[in-house]
């Protein structure tokens, strides 16, 4: 599975992860308006130690990179 090969971490279920927002998103037909992610999965870029939460539906992996350390990010979670 493609969640074990990224490193995916999670959120537990009873808390409320934050919700990443951008204004569009590139797909391969172009731009379009972005769905908001709000999941509890999420991984660490290991260079940076920054977040980028991501949706995992069938054949598409959306994904939002917070300007935010783990540490930091784990903050917003409610």
């Amino acid at each position: 599975m493609i969640q074990n090969i990224i490193g995916v971490k999670y959120i537990d279920a009873k808390k409320q992860p934050p919700t990443h927002t951008l204004p569009r998103e590139f797909n391969w037909d172009g731009f379009r308006e972005t769905i908001p992610i709000t999941s509890h999965s999420y991984v660490v870029r290991e260079s940076d130690n920054r977040v980028a939460s991501i949706r995992i539906e069938e054949k598409v992996l959306s994904f939002g990179v917070w300007d935010k350390t783990e540490e930091e990010f784990l903050r917003m979670v409610k």
